[in-house]
C-alpha cells in the first residue's frame, strides 16, 4: 500500500511539473512568435526607409545641381544687368 501511495504522489508531482512546464513552453512560444512578427516588421521598415532614403538623396543631388543652375543664371543677370554684357564677361564671371 506504501509503495502505492508513493507512486500516486509521484505521479500526481510529475502531472504538476509537466502542467507547468506546458504553461511555461506556451509562453515561450507566443514570445518567440511576436519576436519573429516584431523581426519582420521591422525588417519591412528597414527596406522602406532605405527606399525613402534613396529616393531623398537623388531629390537633394537634383535639388543642389537645380540651386547651382539658379545661382549660375542669377550671376550671369547681375553681371548682365546693365545692357553691356557679352560672352567675355560673363565667362569671366564664373
Amino acid at each position: 500500500m506504501h509503495r502505492f501511495v508513493s507512486t500516486s504522489v509521484s505521479c500526481l508531482h510529475i502531472n504538476r511539473e509537466n502542467k507547468l512546464l506546458t504553461k511555461e513552453s506556451k509562453a515561450a512560444k507566443r514570445q518567440l512568435k511576436t519576436q519573429e512578427e516584431d523581426r519582420e516588421f521591422l525588417l519591412k521598415q528597414l527596406v522602406s526607409l532605405k527606399k525613402e532614403n534613396a529616393r531623398l538623396r537623388e531629390f537633394f543631388a537634383e535639388s543642389m545641381c537645380a540651386d547651382t543652375i539658379a545661382s549660375s543664371l542669377l550671376i550671369m543677370l547681375i553681371v548682365c544687368d546693365d545692357d553691356t554684357c557679352d560672352s567675355t564677361t560673363v565667362q569671366t564671371a564664373f
